[in-house]
């Protein structure tokens, strides 16, 4: 399968196969005596994928970070990355989603695949604020949220 993402007005081509996804790279026929090797520019991207391969999400790296990466969805979590609160310590900015993977329900979230949830901030708060509808007794014992407006 091929996933095409454009960064920063560049497409690239990315390959999922046997639950690995890379970026194709095209390349060039020269000749034999030709031993000065090609420049080859990667983009400045985080790939994210299911764990099957298939790309859900592309976040843009922090100066200090790694320029490229393909990297699963669990990975990203245990790394603590998020995408959804620009103050968050870890956070990366989300610049392309997988319009495949998109599909909303009535909370708000998005489906990015079985068993993810794409959300911003505001989400988050207005699904704890149902639960505590719901659940009084639960929404005592759980900590606030707070929203700075």
């Amino acid at each position: 399968m091929e996933t095409i993402i454009v960064i920063d007005g560049t497409p690239y081509t990315f390959v999922t196969k046997d639950g690995a996804t890379s970026l194709k790279i095209q390349s060039e026929t020269t000749a034999s005596k030709d031993v000065k090797p090609k420049l080859i520019n990667l983009p400045i991207v985080w790939v994210v994928t299911r764990s099957n391969g298939v790309p859900l999400f592309a976040l843009k790296p922090k100066l200090e970070d790694r320029v490229f990466r393909v990297l699963t969805a669990e990975k990203l979590y245990a790394e603590k990355i998020q995408w959804f609160e620009p103050l968050a310590h870890f956070y990366r900015e989300l610049i392309w989603v997988n319009p495949n993977c998109l599909t909303q329900n009535p909370i708000k979230l998005t489906n990015m695949s079985r068993g993810r949830k794409l959300s911003t901030l505001q989400s988050l708060i207005d699904c704890r604020q149902a639960f505590t509808a719901s659940f009084p007794a639960i929404g005592k014992a759980a900590p606030t949220v707070a929203t700075a407006i």
